[in-house]
């Protein structure tokens, strides 16, 4: 947002003066694990499907068959099945840790800000995404763009110039970098044994929001 101020010498009155503020970057957000806590839902929604008990340490990779115990095919049904809302609580989501307060310190400062979320982009799992988001955060987001899982975010991130992207997929906060965008990467249980082979110059591995807030100034 720009502030435009115009100001009067205080003795004369007749020299004006304009000055115009920069705008505070935008950020471009992933959802599930950034915004959402996407585990906290899934995990007894899987564990009631398979009739096992899952590891509290959380998946060691972002694709969840090794965690789940079983294969990718029924993997991504299970995905598919939480996400469409069927016994589970994908529309009632709560907060990633630290996110309410640092999107709000955020859109305080006049920070555009835009999600891009890999949940299936079908009218029903839309419409549970978007109202879980409107409960938690508020009607404060600018755009939300919808892709499929494992569809590559390349296309969206290439429409924006100058913004922050924050993400917690290892691999798709390296090609947010690799476009171009200061990135931050979300340490988690799925990518954190990964961190000493992925590091790029525009790429800061962080511990939560606390962190990118201390970055960004908001």
């Amino acid at each position: 947002m720009y502030v435009n101020a115009t100001h009067f010498h205080p003795i004369t009155k007749d020299i004006r003066m304009n000055i115009s503020f920069p705008p505070a970057r935008p950020l471009v957000i992933d959802c599930d694990g950034v915004l959402l806590d996407y585990l906290v839902g899934f995990k007894p929604f899987a564990e009631d499907r398979l009739g096992v008990e899952l590891s509290p340490a959380g998946p060691e990779n972002f694709e969840l068959s090794g965690w789940l115990g079983c294969d990718t095919a029924t993997t991504m049904q299970l995905v598919s099945d939480f996400n469409m809302g069927k016994g589970g609580s994908f529309a009632s989501l709560p907060a990633f840790p630290g996110s309410v307060e640092a999107l709000h310190a955020a859109r305080a400062t006049g920070r555009r800000l835009s999600i891009i979320t890999a949940c299936f982009d079908t009218p029903e799992v839309v419409a549970l995404r978007r109202a879980n988001l409107l409960d938690v955060f508020g009607d404060i987001f600018d755009r939300i763009d919808f892709v499929n899982p494992g569809t590559s975010k390349r296309a969206i991130l290439e429409h924006y110039k100058g913004v922050a992207w924050i993400e917690d997929n290892r691999k798709n906060a390296l090609l947010g970098a690799e476009i171009g965008h200061d990135t931050y990467l979300i340490r988690t249980s799925h990518n954190v044994r990964h961190e000493a082979l992925s590091q790029h110059p525009r790429m800061t591995w962080v511990d939560g929001w606390s962190c990118i807030r201390r970055n960004e100034s908001f």
